[in-house]
């Protein structure tokens, strides 16, 4: 396995301090299977900006290491594009740790290294796996949606499209929502009553949330998407129906399917299907108590609930939204900070569900979860991803494997 390798020494320590350590720890990791070109010793910022240069793509990732005191800023600086996942390696003398934290500290917003020791006789061959790891989980990742009704507006800090696609190699490519008005006219009415008949419910509401869904699935299988993002806004004002029953079906299929078009949610989405391979919820925080969070929207995978109503839609009144009962049992609630830098973890229980509460989203849970005011404290928005069990541990290696930080709350 290919990777870039960079070693960072303050001038102030002679080469004879850490030359001998570099070169037994440059063997201990091809002897653990990495392949690298050359090292580069950087010891100041010109040498640091000659290294950015030295850089080669197509590398399952970069190894800095960290060998005295006194190299933060330039690590930093050397480091900064470099191709991730991010492991920095701190020697035990020579203040090569302290400056190893700084480094670490510096890149954690855009590439939160894994920082790890000399040490023990398998030091490298851990590097060696959890590379091995991050490569497979960035390749699951990997997706084209299609993205309807235009781009969101995006606030301060916020990440947009081409972060997600920088980031996590997921690609947005936006249609024109008069293709897809056009591709509902072709969806015939024989084939609308047939998953009408399907769902139990043949009312005349539902015909037209069942034909997008249909020209949805049609556009999404003949361009390779992996699935679909609605501006939901644009296409209640645009087609005059809504997306909630797209989104629920497209998700039980196996597409990833998110309403707003919300990047940070999208991630979160993905990472749900493709990585703990879970259906998901995409949910509003909607009121607290001091232990409970109620979450309403109407997106849920009918799937993953006992039994669906068809509503009419909560702020529009468009037909139609869903409210799907979904069961009494442990849930992990999580989603990504705006800038896509953090994964933000709560575990919680549902204690009751289908609240028929008139002035929220249709489908409504009562959630349990401990410390609510400090949870919203730090909620990295309004939208939370909600999966059935204790997936805790799991999205606390996927994210350490994504090169981002971690926010629990169990």
């Amino acid at each position: 396995m290919k990777v870039n390798v960079l070693a960072f020494a303050s001038p102030l320590h002679p080469e004879r301090e850490w030359r001998r350590r570099l070169e037994e720890a440059l063997s201990s990791l091809r002897e653990a299977g990495l392949k690298f070109e050359d090292v580069r010793v950087v010891t100041s910022r010109g040498v640091a900006a000659q290294a950015t240069s030295a850089i080669v793509s197509g590398v399952k990732g970069t190894i800095g290491i960290i060998l005295t005191g006194g190299t933060s800023k330039i690590a930093a600086m050397a480091l900064k594009d470099c191709v991730k996942p991010l492991v920095l390696v701190a020697l035990h003398e020579h203040n090569a740790l302290p400056s190893a934290l700084e480094t670490t500290a510096m890149l954690r917003r855009e590439l939160c290294p894994r920082l790890t020791f000399i040490e023990g006789e398998s030091w490298a061959q851990g590097i060696a796996e959890y590379l091995r790891r991050a490569s497979e989980r960035r390749q699951q990742l990997k997706s084209k949606l299609a993205l309807f009704g235009g781009a969101p507006t995006l606030g301060p800090n916020e990440a947009g499209f081409d972060d997600l696609n920088s980031k996590l190699g997921v690609k947005v490519v936006e249609e024109e929502l008069k293709e897809m008005a056009a591709e509902m006219k072709r969806v015939r009415n024989e084939q609308v009553l047939k998953v009408a008949t399907k769902l139990g419910c043949v009312e005349e509401r539902v015909k037209e949330p069942i034909r997008l869904y249909l020209a949805s699935k049609r556009i999404l299988d003949r361009e390779g998407y992996d699935g679909a993002l609605y501006n939901c806004f644009s296409l209640l004002h645009e087609l005059r129906t809504t997306p909630c029953l797209a989104n629920s079906l497209l998700n039980d299929e196996g597409y990833v399917a998110v309403c707003e078009a919300e990047v940070q949610s999208t991630a979160a989405s993905l990472i749900a299907t493709k990585l703990l391979k879970a259906k998901f919820f995409i949910s509003n925080i909607s009121a607290v108590s001091s232990s409970e969070i109620i979450l309403a929207h109407c997106t849920a995978p009918i799937s993953m609930g006992r039994s669906v109503e068809f509503k009419d839609h909560f702020e529009s009144g468009l037909p139609v939204s869903l409210d799907v009962e979904l069961s009494k049992e442990p849930v992990t609630l999580f989603n990504l900070n705006k800038d896509l830098a953090e994964l933000f973890v709560v575990k919680g229980a549902i204690v009751e569900s289908r609240l028929n509460l008139e002035r929220m989203c249709r489908t409504q849970v009562k959630v349990k979860v401990e410390g609510v005011s400090e949870v919203l404290r730090n909620v990295p928005g309004g939208h939370l991803v909600l999966v059935y069990g204790d997936r805790v541990e799991e999205l606390t290696r996927i994210a350490e494997e994504l090169n981002l930080s971690v926010r629990l709350y169990k």
